[in-house]
């Protein structure tokens, strides 16, 4: 999945969503991340780059893989789903809470072709 067909058009789209504060990250139907902003790459201390093309659940400790597996599959059945929350591994090993809010990505071509989440932190009093 691309965020879009010309890219020109998707270098704008990065840019505004580089500006934004809150992480986003989208992934395609299979869990592989095809985008995240500064914000998300950045609070788990990677480059964006690097994070384009892994499975989502690498990023994620054990105890919440099937609460993120469930979330996903809920994103592509109804339009937005409700906050799920998650812990999300860091590169350094730390453990990060973060509060997901998905919704399904649609074309008209392919019908449905991902889900683009935007991650909340939590306070850090409910951090680990």
């Amino acid at each position: 999945m691309k965020l879009s067909a010309c890219p020109e058009d998707a270098a704008i789209i990065q840019q505004v969503l580089d500006l934004l504060t809150e992480s986003v990250v989208v992934v395609d139907r299979d869990g592989r991340i095809d985008f995240v902003n500064e914000a998300f790459a950045s609070a788990l201390g990677y480059r964006a780059d690097e994070l384009v093309g892994r499975l989502y659940l690498e990023l994620l400790d054990e105890e919440s893989m099937n609460t993120a597996m469930e979330g996903l599959e809920r994103a592509l059945r109804v339009p937005v789903t409700p906050p799920t929350t998650v812990t999300v591994k860091t590169r350094s090993g730390r453990c990060l809470a973060m509060t997901f809010e998905g919704m399904g990505i649609r074309t008209a071509e392919r019908g449905l072709v991902g889900v683009c989440c935007v991650a909340h932190d939590l306070p850090p009093a409910t951090q680990d």
